[in-house]
């Protein structure tokens, strides 16, 4: 946990919102990759989503760029 954390706090400061939004979106891209988006995919992502503090609404449009539903 110990890397993790030094992992997410230099995201923190370093990355702009927009950066973070679009790190999600990859990650999406990433999850979707098989065509199957499981349960631990997705909730992994909103966990990273949650502690790099991407609001919502932008995990939301993330998903669906990434899913081509935007």
């Amino acid at each position: 946990d110990h890397v993790a954390g030094d992992e997410q706090e230099a995201i923190n400061r370093l990355f702009t919102p927009e950066q973070k939004v679009a790190l999600i979106e990859h990650m999406w891209r990433a999850a979707l990759a098989d065509g199957v988006l499981h349960d631990h995919e997705q909730h992994l992502v909103r966990k990273i989503a949650d502690l790099i503090h991407v609001a919502h609404g932008d995990f939301i449009a993330a998903k669906r760029r990434a899913r081509g539903t935007a």
